[in-house]
């Protein structure tokens, strides 16, 4: 089973999730989404800025050291509290399986390693 990243949070229990197609091993979890995430987008500029702007986010998200926290650091515990009692208010199916996969894998990822 793959593990979502190399680095590992101490936030216990945190497991590798199984993938839903196991024939399909991507190379990041990013396959396919088209977004206004302008640093998914680095290109050839010549402003010493933007440059040193796209560079330092680089540089955090290979290296991030002490800034690289578990997720429900940054996506509380109540945050997801109150995302799951809206989901459950809009009968979605499934939701039992969230919240189990949100409290024994993903809130211990660490955010960065995402």
């Amino acid at each position: 089973m793959p593990h979502l990243s190399a680095r590992r949070s101490p936030c216990l229990p945190c497991r590798p999730v199984p993938l839903l197609v196991p024939s399909l091993r991507p190379a990041g979890r990013n396959v396919a989404a088209i977004n206004n995430n302008p640093f998914e987008y680095w290109i050839t500029y010549p402003d010493a800025k933007y440059v040193e702007l796209m560079q330092g986010v680089q540089e955090f998200v290979s290296a991030p050291g002490a800034r690289d926290v578990p997720v429900h650091e940054v996506f509380t515990d109540s945050m997801a509290k109150e995302l799951f009692t809206e989901l459950a208010s809009r009968q979605i199916a499934g939701l039992s399986e969230v919240e189990t996969l949100w409290g024994q894998q993903y809130r211990c990822v660490l955010a960065p390693s995402l």
